[in-house]
């Protein structure tokens, strides 16, 4: 399976922590193909999901954006050619087959590139899931998508988007 991850640099809490360890180990589980995790190489977020795929075994990809104070030094098992944020995000979504989102704020931003790449999973309808910063989860799951089977067979259940609580 190729996952792809967002997150930002202000890291997870404890709970998306929690919340994405169990989610990769819940796929990782799965034996019957190879599994790659997809990231934008940056501080805080990034850097805590790739080491959990690495413990996990599977193939780390980095995106790394330009330069600068965010990009993360943690090595990666591929490392794609730099690209600016927007497009590098653009191409992990465009990779994989399940995104995985850990948002800062209960509520979609109109700037920062975690809610960019929210919103652009969702514009092209790839699976995702988003763990807000308490742990609560919510799916955005295209009707009829071939994903939903595969993650039940994992054991994943994917649940209707509940109402988060407000902030």
């Amino acid at each position: 399976m190729i996952l792809g991850f967002t997150g930002t640099r202000h890291g997870m809490t404890p709970a998306q922590f929690l919340a994405v360890a169990h989610i990769l180990g819940l796929v990782r589980s799965d034996t019957s193909e190879a599994h790659h995790f997809h990231d934008g190489m940056c501080v805080g977020a990034d850097n805590r999901a790739a080491e959990m795929a690495e413990i996990l075994e599977f193939t780390t990809i980095g995106h790394p954006g330009p330069k600068g104070r965010w990009q993360s030094l943690k090595k990666r098992d591929q490392v794609w050619a730099p690209k600016t944020h927007f497009a590098r995000n653009r191409d992990i979504v465009n990779l994989a087959q399940l995104m995985i989102a850990t948002p800062f704020e209960y509520t979609e931003q109109e700037t920062g590139g975690t809610w960019y790449t929210i919103k652009y999973a969702k514009k092209r309808q790839v699976p995702l899931l988003t763990i807000y910063p308490d742990g609560k989860k919510e799916w955005s799951m295209p009707a009829g998508a071939p994903m939903l089977s595969r993650l039940s067979a994992m054991g994943i259940y994917v649940a209707p988007p509940s109402k988060l609580p407000s902030t």
